[in-house]
């Protein structure tokens, strides 16, 4: 998968978004403090984008395991922010916090592949790989309502009638 808005012809002041972000960052943390009514708003926000990032580390281990290359690991989409390289993967975060994304080399027939790396794309695992792979994101979406789920069981208890 590859970021839509990357290739946008818009031109983003990378300094002035990043600044923006992080004065974004700052109202809530306020707002938070001053406001004690909307920490439930600011935490639903927080772990919406934690359950994103938990979905795409699913298809990311999922795709390293399947000996898969994965590029790219981000958060969010549009201009890049903030990045950082480890081995061969880029991790980041993108100035649109709505969603998130795992770069897969070889995702899409039509993708030029370094010849190098075409035995370690995608579209060269075996069927049982690639379904691992699609399939992670969710998985991992299950495991954190059944989590979810025992918390609020084991915290509140079931309500009888």
């Amino acid at each position: 998968m590859k970021d839509p808005l990357e290739d946008a012809s818009v031109d983003v002041d990378r300094r002035g978004a990043s600044l923006i972000l992080v004065a974004v960052i700052v109202g809530v943390v306020l707002l938070a403090l001053l406001r004690p009514g909307s920490q439930d708003a600011i935490a639903i926000v927080v772990g919406i984008i934690l359950m994103v990032m938990l979905h795409e580390a699913g298809h990311f281990i999922a795709a390293r395991r399947s000996g898969m290359k994965a590029s790219e690991f981000f958060v969010g989409f549009g201009p890049r922010l903030w990045s950082f390289s480890r081995g061969e993967t880029e991790y980041g975060v993108k100035a649109i916090p709505a969603g998130g994304y795992v770069r897969i080399i070889g995702m899409s027939n039509l993708e030029e592949v370094d010849p190098a790396d075409e035995p370690r794309s995608f579209r060269q695992g075996s069927y049982r790989n690639r379904f691992i792979v699609v399939m992670a994101g969710v998985t991992v979406n299950l495991l954190i309502a059944f989590l979810l789920f025992f918390i609020v069981i084991a915290g509140q208890g079931r309500v009888n009638d």
